[in-house]
């Protein structure tokens, strides 16, 4: 909601008709000011949930695909139906996929997939939720 100049003088000189053009122009300048604050407050709002969702979905396919390494790697062996031997005529029926990782690459994907998510996870989260203490809270003692 933008409020226009000369709305927001005739709103104030309403109110208090005793006002001098500086009180006025004093009173406009920080009601424009609190206006600027709570849409830069909003704005901030709105991007921390939105950013908060990609990071959730981020995360959320990054383990996904680790889950399907691993569960790949436990299987060894996949066969597929050909969909394409009606078309080429080639006569095979099913493909063979051979997937195996050896254990150090299985280890060192699992580890650096979790560092880094954790990582990744804290550093943006720090930064979208800073840690700043409340104004109207007392001083803890």
């Amino acid at each position: 909601m933008s409020v226009d100049r000369n709305t927001l003088r005739n709103w104030v000189t309403a109110a208090s008709p005793e006002s001098t053009e500086q009180d006025v122009s004093e009173k406009t300048f920080l009601t424009l000011l609190q206006q600027v604050s709570l849409e830069g407050l909003s704005q901030n709002i709105r991007e921390r949930k939105k950013y908060a969702e990609y990071i959730f979905w981020m995360v959320s396919v990054w383990l996904v695909m680790v889950i399907m390494l691993v569960w790949l790697n436990g299987l060894g062996e996949i066969y597929c139906y050909n969909f394409l031997d009606p078309l080429l005529r080639t006569g095979v029926k099913y493909i063979s996929f051979k997937f195996h990782l050896s254990d150090a690459v299985l280890i060192a994907l699992i580890t650096t997939a979790t560092v880094n998510i954790t990582t990744f996870f804290l550093v943006v989260t720090k930064y979208l939720f800073p840690n700043t203490p409340d104004k109207d809270s007392p001083p803890v003692e």
